[in-house]
């Protein structure tokens, strides 16, 4: 048995991702009733962030990249990076 299902949506954002659906060679109902039936079969809600991470994988990322900013080693030259790995 089929439904109809109708939402309202930023015209941008329907332009944005009916481009990346005929990308795909779909249209864009066919592609919201697959990411829809993705989320029925798996019952995830799957986000990702613009760089292609999950929000807490992003988190992780740009924790540990601080991190390394503030108190990682430092090197003058790819030369002096390796001298000190081989040690």
């Amino acid at each position: 048995m089929t439904t109809t299902f109708q939402m309202r949506i930023d015209s941008d954002v329907k332009e944005k991702a009916q481009k990346a659906f005929r990308k795909a060679g779909i249209d864009l109902s066919t592609g919201v009733r697959l990411y829809l039936n993705d989320v029925a079969r798996s019952r995830n809600v799957r986000v990702l962030t613009a760089n292609g991470f999950t929000p807490e994988q992003e988190r992780r990322a740009l924790k540990e990249m601080d991190y390394a900013i503030k108190h990682g080693k430092r090197y003058d030259s790819t030369e002096a990076l390796f001298a000190d790995l081989m040690k």
